[in-house]
């Protein structure tokens, strides 16, 4: 037989491929010489070795790509981990700001403020010093703006006092943050006719909250503790 020949036979019956009759010419061929038999065994071994060394080869890309993958999930997982942290922190500090905004003591007194001066019968020069302390209070210059309201007191009658004596009680508290003061004086307040009855309820509730107290006592103070050292 060919050299040619045998190879292909030799191939094809590495390869699984060989049809019966030219497997049993090989067979004939090993059988009858000793060379040929020897060059299929050979040609077996090698073929069975490249077939391990491929099965090895096939396993460890499999492996690179299981670790690829689980190092994915495993950053998936980090950043999720991160985002979900951030966020965390974000409605903290969101909740915290929104705080100071609402239950600091100068953030309650502008809400509680009085504004219109229509009822004050003291002529111009009494509106003006009203108009005045306002615009002191929103300035943050508390005591100007004390200053302003007690020289229109004085030129005011009693009937107007009560709105003034208001604006005053919530000017000291922006400045001091005195819950004390505020209570004894909001007391009185609630004894006065409306509106002064109702917005000293409202805020006597507000001050007496679970969320002002705790905001005063832990996160004001950190916060006084904190702006010092961002200026």
């Amino acid at each position: 037989m060919e050299e040619k020949n045998l190879s292909a036979l030799i191939d094809d019956f590495l390869l699984g491929k060989i049809k019966p009759a030219d497997l049993s010419a090989l067979n004939a061929l090993r059988k009858s010489d000793p060379k040929i038999d020897l060059r299929v065994k050979e040609s077996l071994k090698t073929f069975e070795f490249l077939q391990y060394m491929r099965y090895k080869e096939l396993r460890k890309q499999l492996k690179k790509i299981d670790e690829g993958n689980q190092m994915i999930v495993k950053k998936s997982s980090a950043k999720r981990w991160i985002f979900f942290l951030l966020l965390f922190l974000f409605g903290i500090t969101a909740s915290v700001i929104w705080a100071s905004h609402y239950y600091e003591a100068s953030a309650i007194a502008r809400r509680f403020l009085i504004e219109d001066a229509s009822g004050i019968h003291t002529g111009t020069e009494g509106q003006n010093f009203f108009n005045e302390g306002l615009k002191s209070f929103y300035e943050k210059q508390y005591i100007n703006a004390l200053l302003k309201f007690q020289a229109c007191a004085q030129l005011s009658p009693n009937d107007d006092l009560r709105v003034i004596q208001w604006n005053t009680m919530l000017t000291q508290f922006a400045l001091t943050a005195n819950k004390s003061q505020l209570e004894d004086e909001l007391t009185l307040f609630q004894q006065k006719a409306k509106p002064y009855s109702n917005k000293s309820a409202e805020l006597m509730r507000l001050i007496h909250s679970p969320l002002f107290s705790v905001f005063n006592r832990v996160i004001n103070p950190q916060l006084s503790s904190i702006k010092p050292r961002m200026l």
